[in-house]
Order: structure tokens, then C-alpha cells, then sequence
């Protein structure tokens, strides 16, 4: 039964009083909402007030009701500690003080001007808006294939195969199956000037280093046949500050986190050359608070907006369960496009574009990494297709396909700013890259 085990219900809703929703990216996590010392998401969600929360609230009363969900204590390991009475007891607002983290957010939440500053000001009227959702019946899955897409990867397809334009997307992951690519290439042939560009994540922002490997290895697919433009977020973007205001915070407790973790494991040292048992190893250090992309969202030549749970990989295409909400609206999808292009500007992340090397050099490293891609199973070729560009101080942002464009940008190699504390990730992606490729359809 390894097809239903290894399905996942991706979807995320909130509803108040059948009246508002929420949907978008975000999971509960304090790497959801800025609060963690070390890697933090950048993440995208849609508040919607009108009758389509109807269509949000039956869709989760479909999961609610589904005969594969089960009350939290009904789990094995946590239905032990139930019984057992071994867990903590939180009955009062009290218990969920956690150290102060929340105090100031706990103060505005009582200010009514600061909330109608944000939550009501800032609502307009769309023309048209319906929320998508798979349905947990659904039986369409098998171990590396489906058999007729979800109802959410359908929906997205006929959106993107409409595109006159431009096709902005943003996504966490970028690993395209066979049909996704047969799709774009459609797209491509049928419009060889359409404006297709990507924001996804860098290695060094990511928190799945395993399937940037994978994507690693389809970046020549990516340029050169489908012709998309690629950003890669820095994991310390130029805009943090206004990203994350409360940095600063983070950083200093980050930082006094990290001495008392030295503090920790030199009595730990200490206490184990002194011949006492030192069971739980050396003590992890803290980062300095990072960014990660994770924010799902389409839109269509600036008609058409999609902001939801999907990734554009192949478990978001054929194995999870996802939602989210279709707009269709001008003058939203051009607002929602604009904070797309905010994270894609120079300060805020990389350009991928292909390698500049001299010429019957560069031809010779074309062929072969076409052949490299084609042997199954490993892709041994060492030297890269494509590579991270950074913009030069006082130079002009211009398009991968420019004349200017190795002018004004230095290549920065394929995984910038992975440092020596990361570099695990490093050498997982390029392994990955060498000798599992097999594995996409799993991961």
C-alpha cells in the first residue's frame, strides 16, 4: 500500500464563522511567522470575505468527515501517552505565554484601527473568485504515476495553457514532470515571445536540498527547450528588514542562543573528559535567521491569479491532496505579480542563465551534458550548464538575453552563499544529481 502511505494531505484552510478564509503556503510553525532563530519562510496567503468561503468550508468538511481521518488521540504513540497521562497540560492562556515571543503581536491584535489598517483597507471587490480543492476520495494515484491528474494540477494546467502573455510563477520547488514539461514546450511553440519566468529558491535557501538536486539537473531543460527566466531567492535577500521587520530580535536571540549552546557544550566537553557519560553528543549551533522561499502562486498575463498550497513538482502534480483560491481579476493579479517581481529583483536573488565559455568549448559542454542527461540512472559530467548570476555594483538590470547581460552581472557559481555551516547541502544536491535522479517520481 506504499501509493496511500506515501500520499499527503497538503491543503491549508482557515475559516471563521462561514464568513471569512484563509488560504495560501503557510503550515503552524514558528518558521511560519518569523518567530525562529534560525531558518524562517517567506510565504504568501489570500484573506477572502463572501460566499466562496462556502466552497472552503465544504471542502474541509470533506477531509473532517473522510473515513482515513481519526482523532489526534487515536494515534498509536499518542494515544500511549494518553493513557498514560505522560503529556503536558496547556488549559490556560497562560501556558501558552512561550517566553514573551508573542506579547507585542498579542498587543495589536486588540488595536481595531491597526487591524482595519491592515485587513480591511486593503480588501477590494475581485470580479471573480473560486476556491480549488482535490477531494480526499480521490483514487487516481499509484505508485510513481497517476492516472488522470488531481483537480487542482487540471484547473492550474488549463489556466497556464491559456497564457497569451506572460506566465509568473512562484515556487518553493521546480521539478517538472514529463507532461509539465510537454505543456510548457506547447506553450512555447505556440508563442515564442510568451514571458515566462520562475521565482524558486537557491540551494542555499532551501529547505529540501534533495529536490533542488533534482531541479539542479533540469536547468538546461529549463532555459534552453521551455525558454523560463529563473530567480533564485537569497536566503539573506536586500529587502530583509522589510520582509522581516523583526529581524534584529531574532538575530540577538539567535545569537545569545548560540553562546549558551557554547557554554553548554564546553561543560559537556569538560564533563566527559572527566570520564562522566556524554550521551547526546556535541550541541548544534545556532544559524543567523535566514529566509526561505516558500510561497505558492500563479498569475496569468495579469488576469489571472492563483495563490494556494501547490508546488510545481511532481508530489504537488500527482500525489498530494492541494487547494487554494483561482482570482480573476485585472487589477488583483497585477498587484500580486508586483510582489512576485519584488523577490525577483537583483537584490533579492539571483539570475540563473547559461555559463559564458569560449566558443567550441561551449559547444562541446552543450553536447554533453545532453548526453550526460540521457544515460540512465548517473550524470557524471562535472562541468555545469548554467550558473547563479549576481548584478555588479553600478550596473543596469538587464534580461539573461541581452547584449549587455555578462557585462553587467558575474557569474557566482551554482550554489552561492552556501557556507561551510551548509555545506551538507552542497554535497547532497551534486549527489544526488550524479546518481539518483531516478528517484524524482518518489521525492
Amino acid at each position: 500500500k506504499f501509493d496511500r502511505l506515501n500520499r499527503r494531505m497538503h491543503n491549508k484552510t482557515f475559516i471563521i464563522d462561514d464568513l471569512i478564509g484563509i488560504t495560501g503556503g503557510r503550515n503552524y510553525q514558528n518558521a511560519y511567522y518569523d518567530h525562529a532563530k534560525g531558518m524562517n519562510y517567506k510565504d504568501r496567503d489570500v484573506l477572502v470575505v463572501g460566499p466562496v468561503t462556502a466552497e472552503m468550508k465544504r471542502s474541509f468538511d470533506q477531509y473532517w468527515d473522510f473515513k482515513r481521518s481519526i482523532s489526534l488521540t487515536e494515534l498509536v504513540d499518542v494515544k500511549e501517552h494518553h493513557s498514560n497521562g505522560n503529556y503536558k497540560n496547556w488549559h490556560t492562556r497562560d501556558s501558552f505565554a512561550l517566553n514573551g515571543i508573542f506579547d507585542a503581536l498579542d498587543e495589536e491584535a486588540d488595536r481595531s484601527e491597526l487591524i482595519s489598517q491592515l485587513f480591511v483597507d486593503t480588501l477590494r471587490v475581485v470580479d471573480q473568485a473560486y476556491f480549488v480543492a482535490d477531494d480526499p476520495q480521490s483514487s487516481h494515484w499509484s505508485l510513481f504515476r497517476s492516472n488522470g491528474h488531481s483537480e487542482v494540477t487540471e484547473e492550474l494546467a488549463e489556466l497556464v495553457s491559456q497564457a497569451k502573455k506572460s506566465v509568473y510563477i512562484q515556487t518553493p520547488y521546480l521539478v517538472l514532470t514529463s507532461p509539465a514539461i510537454k505543456m510548457f514546450k506547447k506553450l512555447r511553440k505556440q508563442n515564442q515571445k510568451i514571458d515566462m519566468r520562475i521565482s524558486t529558491n537557491s540551494l542555499a535557501a532551501t529547505d529540501s536540498w534533495y529536490v533542488y538536486a533534482l531541479s539542479y539537473k533540469q536547468k538546461k531543460t529549463y532555459l534552453d527547450d521551455l525558454g523560463f527566466k529563473i530567480y533564485e531567492f537569497k536566503p539573506l535577500p536586500g529587502d530583509l528588514r522589510l520582509f522581516m521587520p523583526n529581524y534584529e530580535t531574532l538575530k540577538m536571540r539567535a545569537e545569545l542562543a548560540h553562546q549558551k549552546n557554547l557554554e553548554a557544550e564546553t561543560a559537556a566537553l569538560s564533563a566527559h573528559e572527566d570520564g562522566l557519560d556524554f550521551e547526546n553528543g556535541p550541541i548544534a549551533t545556532a544559524s543567523t535567521p535566514y529566509f526561505c522561499m516558500h510561497a505558492k502562486s500563479l498569475v496569468v498575463d495579469e488576469e489571472v491569479a492563483f495563490v494556494g498550497s501547490y508546488n510545481l513538482d511532481p508530489r504537488s502534480e500527482n500525489i498530494n491532496t492541494e487547494s487554494g483560491l483561482v482570482l480573476k481579476d485585472r487589477i488583483f493579479s497585477s498587484m500580486l505579480r508586483t510582489h512576485m517581481e519584488t523577490d525577483m529583483q537583483p537584490q533579492n536573488s539571483w539570475v540563473v542563465a547559461k555559463k559564458k565559455r569560449p566558443e567550441g568549448i561551449d559547444e562541446v559542454n552543450t553536447i554533453m551534458v545532453d548526453l550526460s542527461a540521457i544515460i540512465p540512472l548517473i550524470d557524471l559530467w562535472p562541468f555545469r550548464y548554467s550558473a547563479s548570476f549576481e548584478l555588479k555594483n553600478g550596473k543596469t538590470a538587464v534580461e539573461t538575453d541581452h547584449p549587455d547581460f555578462y557585462k553587467n552581472y558575474r557569474d557566482v557559481g551554482n550554489f552561492p552563499q552556501v557556507g561551510t555551516d551548509r555545506l551538507g547541502k552542497e554535497i547532497g544536491a551534486r549527489g544526488t544529481k550524479m546518481f539518483l535522479g531516478f528517484i524524482k517520481p518518489l521525492l
